[in-house]
């Protein structure tokens, strides 16, 4: 299976800093009753089982597919940055892939079942999960498209692939979609993106508006950000306050700073820079004063505890300076959990 994104003439980006609109401007695929525009492929009956984050449209019936053998194309597109979603079903090529010609991005199986991701601004396949995926599969890839900086990012069932580093490509704008080979595909969603900031959580319905719950204070809530936490998608539990970490932070509260509202929660990080003494974390938005837990390492697994592994942030703001005192060299992740 190859999912090929086409690039055309640039169009005008959407302002940047704002907060990704979950199902704004969204085009969705359900393939419930029609092909919804796209040709090549064949409705067949088949519900794909839900990814850990749950399905990219969450009111369809998931009772449709599209079969696909050979080639299947859909000339939807987006302007300015671009969020895609796709569940496919893996098959197993018995030839290595590569990067279809005239295409400036590609997303792949293996021989061996692992996904690997080919651009045009780099020579060889780029392994964006190693593990071993079987045939019969079912996956959902998102994919966040950069065009100002010429970059991509690659989540596979809501978690960041590759350590959430960037691709690079050489495009301006999304244009079209191509799967090839013999395998099945189902919710597929593009949509614009107002920054660049990945919402594992996000999920639309078959109308392409957002799947939220409304809490106490007006604060939207994507459904699925309870759903996957063990949460009901109601009123009450949005606005219930956070037993494990911060009793002042509501559930909607947490959503908004991006903190999963489970115990051990690993909050994402947007930026890190070390001076040689200190450590300075950017974060996406304005964590809530306590402890936190510092890991680092050269892996995304951040096998290494800093020797000051505990480091307190108080008051608000989006950044921390914690001291710290370890070997910089090689250090690419850091891992913060409260």
């Amino acid at each position: 299976m190859k999912t090929t994104m086409k690039a055309v003439l640039a169009l005008t980006g959407l302002a940047a800093g704002a907060a990704l609109a979950d199902g704004a401007a969204a085009t969705v695929c359900t393939f419930e009753s029609t092909e919804d525009g796209w040709s090549g492929g064949t409705l067949t009956a088949a519900t794909p089982a839900a990814p850990a984050n749950g399905y990219a449209v969450t009111d369809a019936t998931h009772g449709q597919v599209l079969a696909i053998d050979g080639t299947a194309t859909s000339s939807v597109g987006a302007t300015g940055n671009a969020l895609v979603d796709i569940l496919f079903q893996v098959s197993i090529p018995e030839v290595a892939p590569a990067l279809p010609s005239g295409e400036y991005f590609a997303i792949a199986v293996a021989t061996d079942g692992s996904l690997v991701a080919f651009t045009n601004s780099t020579a060889e396949a780029v392994t964006i999960d190693a593990d071993t995926h079987s045939k019969g599969e079912w996956i959902r890839v998102t994919t966040l498209f950069d065009y100002t900086n010429n970059r991509c990012q690659v989540a596979l069932n809501g978690e960041l692939a590759c350590g959430g580093a960037w691709l690079p490509i050489a495009a301006t704008s999304l244009s079209g979609i191509a799967v090839s080979g013999t395998t099945t595909i189902d919710d597929v969603v593009v949509q614009s993106a107002a920054s660049t900031v990945y919402d594992k959580y996000a999920a639309v319905t078959e109308a392409g508006a957002a799947a939220v719950v409304e809490a106490d204070g007006d604060i939207a809530v994507p459904a699925n950000y309870l759903t996957v936490n063990n949460l009901a998608a109601t009123t009450e539990a949005a606005s219930a306050p956070l037993e494990h970490s911060s009793p002042t932070m509501t559930v909607a509260q947490a959503y908004l700073v991006g903190v999963a509202p489970v115990a051990g929660a690993t909050f994402a990080i947007e930026k890190a820079s070390f001076n040689g003494s200190s450590l300075t974390l950017t974060f996406p938005g304005d964590w809530p004063a306590g402890s936190y837990t510092v890991k680092y390492g050269a892996t995304p697994e951040c096998a290494n505890e800093a020797n000051n592994a505990t480091a307190t942030k108080t008051g608000s703001g989006n950044q921390v300076t914690i001291p710290l005192n370890f070997e910089s060299d090689n250090v690419l992740y850091y891992k913060v959990t409260r």
